[in-house]
């Protein structure tokens, strides 16, 4: 479960003084720095799961790895340059290609998690709209009033602090310029209101099936949902190129388990090892019966899906002719 590399901003806010032309690549595309974090990430794997475990060949064999993708450039240059650093060519001037499997943004209901779904925003509003929620809006309403108006937003709303704070995000990674009002303080204080949405996003059992039940990503957004349905998430947001690793074990009581490993420094130094999770309750490794439980958790955004695109019949993929790591 990988999320893609730096990339450039999907959006900018009315009053960015930067534009799309700051950005060559264009807005939602994988920066330079980005393809060289997901190539040396893939290098890392490399290391891992062939020359450490010997768990992949050296080579791509087609029945032992299927990756997939939802259909963005940045997310489709991901995971290419990522698999370039798996499977290095040969030779400097020949380039092995590794298919990437994709299917349109409107159809993807197991990757796109952007697929409108009614349930799902009915259990925001209705976390919003709780004591804790209103508290939260009110106590930040003079901040969240002068951010949107410094934006340019016509509407002062909770959803643009969030959109502003990803921008502005971006913009200093990358060392853009960023206007005046944009002191240490307040980007602070956007940080923390970005990651208070998590909160409310995700506050029930229901929210995370829905975005987290399928386990593959683009966005922190569904990384999130996935350790705040394991109940661990340490409440700090994904780096971009955050990955969760699910490896499983046929142990020696001949029965399998699951570990889960997360790695949340891909930006800064993409061969650090993961950090193996201790599930609550001191737990190392999940069940079989827990597996049984997380793939049952596909099924509530499947339903949601469902119910908004009817014209498309989604069929689950066949893991008995399909291997997945």
């Amino acid at each position: 479960l990988i999320g893609h590399g730096d990339s450039t901003p999907s959006h900018l806010y009315p009053n960015d003084s930067n534009t799309e032309d700051t950005w060559p690549e264009g807005l939602a595309h994988l920066t330079q720095l980005g393809i060289e974090q997901e190539f040396k990430f893939g290098q890392y794997l490399r290391k891992h799961y062939i020359d450490q475990y010997t768990f992949l060949s050296p080579t791509y064999k087609s029945y032992e790895l299927h990756v997939q993708s939802t259909d963005t450039s940045r997310t489709l240059m991901s995971a290419t340059a990522l698999l370039q650093g798996l499977y290095p060519s040969k030779e400097a001037a020949l380039w092995d290609p590794v298919p990437v499997h994709t299917r349109p943004l409107h159809k993807d209901p197991m990757l796109n998690m952007d697929i409108p779904c009614e349930r799902f925003n009915r259990g925001f509003l209705a976390a919003l709209s709780t004591e804790k929620g209103k508290k939260f809006v009110s106590d930040n309403q003079e901040f969240i009033d002068f951010v949107t108006g410094e934006a340019g937003y016509a509407n002062s709303t909770i959803n643009s602090i969030w959109d502003v704070y990803s921008t502005l995000q971006i913009e200093i990674w990358n060392n853009k310029s960023t206007p005046s009002w944009v002191t240490p303080e307040v980007f602070e204080h956007l940080k923390l209101m970005y990651w208070k949405k998590f909160e409310f996003l995700y506050h029930s059992e229901d929210q995370q099936k829905i975005k987290g039940g399928l386990f593959l990503t683009e966005t922190d957004d569904t990384i999130t949902a996935v350790l705040t349905a394991l109940g661990i998430w340490d409440r700090n947001v994904p780096l971009v190129g955050a990955a969760v690793f699910f490896e499983v074990y046929f142990t020696h009581v001949q029965t399998y388990s699951i570990r889960v490993l997360y790695k949340n420094d891909t930006r800064t130094d993409p061969f650090t090892d993961p950090y193996r999770v201790i599930m609550p309750g001191g737990v190392v490794a999940l069940s079989v019966f827990s597996v049984v439980f997380l793939i049952g958790l596909v099924s509530l955004f499947v339903w949601c899906y469902r119910r908004q695109q009817q014209e498309v019949h989604y069929q689950p993929a066949n893991f008995a002719s399909e291997p997945r790591i």
